[in-house]
This record gives structure tokens, sequence and C-alpha cells, in this order.
């Protein structure tokens, strides 16, 4: 919406310059629409340098780790230089394993602990107020993700298995 706004302004700006008389009238709504162009892209550069009119919101899942093939058992894959790995998992409501692998918004962990689980905390970009959902609306940034954290949580008597390409 606030490109619309901005070109309806820059229209208006525009033609009270070529339609209107030199006059008060044309001075105020010039100097109003010149205000109203400045004021859009402003908002528009602070939308895209700190994300202005959006915050973000956080959600965490848990579920209990499941046996793979009736073994407790993690998979693992080392990406490049062992600095990421995709892990091979299966929780216990599901029959087949899944797979988590590490993207640019997308970090995986694995650590040891008392309960087989895994935890997913998801970040997702949601409009501050009203306001803000009536000048970005029709950008696509609502609900946009920006975060995922997956940590697998594993008792020591599990075995980690490093699985080849």
């Amino acid at each position: 919406m606030i490109l619309v706004i901005l070109s309806l302004a820059g229209i208006g700006f525009f033609l009270s310059f070529v339609l209107m008389q030199p006059s008060r009238t044309r001075a105020i709504l010039s100097a109003v629409l010149a205000l109203l162009i400045i004021l859009s892209i402003a908002g528009i550069a602070a939308n895209d340098l700190h994300h202005y009119g959006f915050r973000e919101a956080q959600t965490s899942e848990t579920k209990r780790l499941g046996t793979i093939q009736n073994q407790p058992v993690v998979g693992r894959m080392a990406i490049g230089k062992n600095e990421a790995f995709v892990y091979r998992y299966q929780t216990a409501d599901q029959d087949k394993p899944q797979v988590v692998k590490p993207s640019l918004t997308t970090t995986t962990k694995l650590v040891r602990g008392n309960q087989a689980q895994i935890k997913t905390t998801t970040t997702r970009s949601q409009y501050r107020n009203n306001w803000s959902e009536f000048l970005f609306w029709g950008s696509g940034q609502d609900g946009q993700l920006v975060s995922r954290t997956v940590t697998l949580t594993v008792p020591n008597s599990w075995k980690i298995v490093d699985v080849k390409k």
C-alpha cells in the first residue's frame, strides 16, 4: 500500500505543478504531496534497513524422538569441513525417518541430555500493528521465515552414526 501512496502522491505532485496556476493553494498542495513522497520513501527505506513495521514472533515445538529401525540412533552427515551437519531422525509419532539440514535460515544442533527429543524454534516476521499492516499490505513480509533452530537432544545411551555421502 505504501507504494500506492507513493505513486499517487507523485502523480498528484506532478499534476499540481502542470495543471494548476501559481497560487497559495498550489504551494500548499505541492508541499503536502512532497512531504507525503518523502515520508513514503523514508518508510520504505526504514523497512528495508530495520524491518520497520514488523516484529519477530517466536514459536517452539518439542517432539519425542523415536527409534530408527528399532535402534536408538540419530544419523548425521557432515557438510563441508565438519562445520555443519545434516541429521536424520525419527519422531515417536512418525513411521518414516525425517531429515533436517542447515540453510541460510535454519541452524541445526545436536546436544546430549536426559530425554530424546527434537525442539524446533521458529521465528517469523509479523505486522507490529494495524497501521503497519495497512502500509505494508501485499509486501509478502508478514509470516516470512526469519530463522529456525532445530535442536536434537539425545541421551548418552543413544548412538550418533556418521553417514557417508
